[in-house]
C-alpha cells in the first residue's frame, strides 16, 4: 500500500496522495458515519442524563 512517496519504516507515512486516496475509499467513509452516530448518541445521552440531573 505505501507507494514510493510514502516511509517504509515505522512510523508510516503516508504521502497526501495516499492519505487522500485511502479516506475516499468507501469503507472509510462508512466507518466515519458509525463512529459519528455513535459519538452523537453518546453527547444525546450525556445532555439527557445533565438535563435529569438538573431537574432533582
Amino acid at each position: 500500500m505505501i507507494l514510493g512517496t510514502g516511509c517504509t519504516e515505522p512510523p508510516y507515512r503516508l504521502s497526501a496522495e495516499e492519505s487522500s486516496s485511502l479516506n475516499d475509499l468507501p469503507v472509510v467513509h462508512a466507518r466515519q458515519d458509525t463512529v459519528n452516530k455513535r459519538k452523537r448518541k453518546w453527547e444525546d445521552q450525556k445532555a439527557e442524563w445533565e438535563r435529569a440531573n438538573l431537574a432533582c
